[in-house]
């Protein structure tokens, strides 16, 4: 069985389950489900293998999210209490990483007519026209190279069939671990994205955000604007020069673009630890977002955890927003109060399902 069709009957079975009122009635965390979303693509398939939410199902996610859930504005969020009014909606919260073009250009309006709020976490490298983040220039890369062989990281990847490259990209994902960030961007720049990527394709799957389309989103009611390093690194191998660069420079662009102080952060790939969180908490943010929380923080919302959306099915998406796949089974709040966020495991068969498929998004 492949697990495209396994994915499917998980969410067909889900789906069925959502609408008896099962996945409701398992819900055992009143504090807001945290769910994460990154590019949301025009239309699918992806030109370089994004596992992605595409415009036309991101849409009806929101529609369905919106009818059957409560969704707190980021503004909100750190002393949010369930009100009475809600009338036992469970509530989530929208948050989108990275910054791209198409979350100014489809995720926006989308979530303007439906007046739903969200909090887009930007990095601020491809505020700039020609710079990529390098996650998905190595993707575009891998995938789009004409030739059989590129170097990278003081090795060669040799490229074949689409089978290989994509082990290859696993690969390359993995020795970037234990490299410098300076050094991935400096091998991935001997490979210009214009030489070998349609325009087309940079459009829609690899640009970020410009200052002006981030100016003008942060001036909506319905979207906050939250920070996500400048150049996207592990920040646990970063120095502490290098930490103060990301957290610290990326902070004062946005501060600047925005015209306010931006007081939330998400760790890129979800990479951070006991010195990172003390070095965001330094630099005067209030929240921090992981994804999945595995290091013991004492520091007030410095580990918040998030579930990640990839796949279009509604049931998938139900048992995620309803917290049954999340692995943090806590009756507490978890959002303002000082605590120590321990590694739980758990199984999420969804993202088990998901995480086998080729084109699984190789970084949150």
């Amino acid at each position: 069985m492949s697990w495209d069709i396994l994915r499917w009957g998980t969410n067909c079975g889900l789906r069925v389950a959502d609408q008896a009122g099962v996945l409701k009635r398992l819900r055992t965390q009143s504090s807001p489900i945290v769910l994460m979303y990154h590019g949301i693509p025009r239309r699918k398939p992806s030109a370089i293998g994004i596992t992605a939410v595409d415009r036309d199902a991101f849409a009806r996610h929101m529609r369905y999210l919106k009818h059957n859930f409560r969704i707190v504005h980021p503004d909100d969020f750190q002393h949010y209490s369930q009100p009475p009014s809600s009338k036992g909606k469970p509530s989530v919260v929208l948050t989108f990483d990275d910054g791209f073009a198409n979350n100014a250009r489809i995720v926006r309006p989308i979530l303007e007519e439906l007046q739903i709020a969200a909090l887009f976490f930007v990095s601020t490298r491809h505020l700039e026209p020609g710079r990529y983040l390098w996650f998905i220039h190595a993707r575009a890369l891998f995938t789009l190279w004409p030739g059989n062989r590129i170097q990278l990281l003081g090795r060669t990847w040799k490229l074949g069939l689409p089978a290989e490259r994509q082990q290859a990209l696993w690969a390359f994902m993995k020795e970037t671990r234990s490299a410098s960030i300076e050094e991935i961007y400096r091998g991935l720049s001997y490979y210009p994205v214009e030489a070998f990527v349609a325009p087309e394709v940079i459009e829609e799957e690899l640009r970020g955000m410009s200052e002006t389309e981030v100016a003008a989103i942060s001036k909506s009611h319905m979207i906050v604007i939250g920070s996500h390093t400048c150049n996207h690194p592990y920040l646990t191998v970063c120095t502490t020069s290098q930490l103060a660069e990301e957290i610290l420079g990326a902070k004062a662009t946005l501060d600047g673009i925005c015209g306010r102080a931006i007081t939330t952060f998400a760790y890129p790939a979800g990479d951070y630890d006991v010195r990172v969180a003390s070095a965001i908490t330094r630099a005067g943010f209030a929240l921090a977002f992981a994804v999945n929380p595995h290091t013991q923080v004492t520091e007030a919302g410095m580990a918040i955890p998030r579930t990640g959306i990839y796949a279009a099915g509604l049931g998938i998406l139900a048992a995620k927003s309803y917290g049954l796949f999340s692995g943090y089974y806590r009756s507490q709040q978890l959002t303002v109060k000082p605590q120590s966020v321990t590694a739980v495991a758990a199984l999420d068969t969804a993202t088990v399902t998901e995480s086998r498929s080729s084109t699984k998004e190789l970084v949150p």
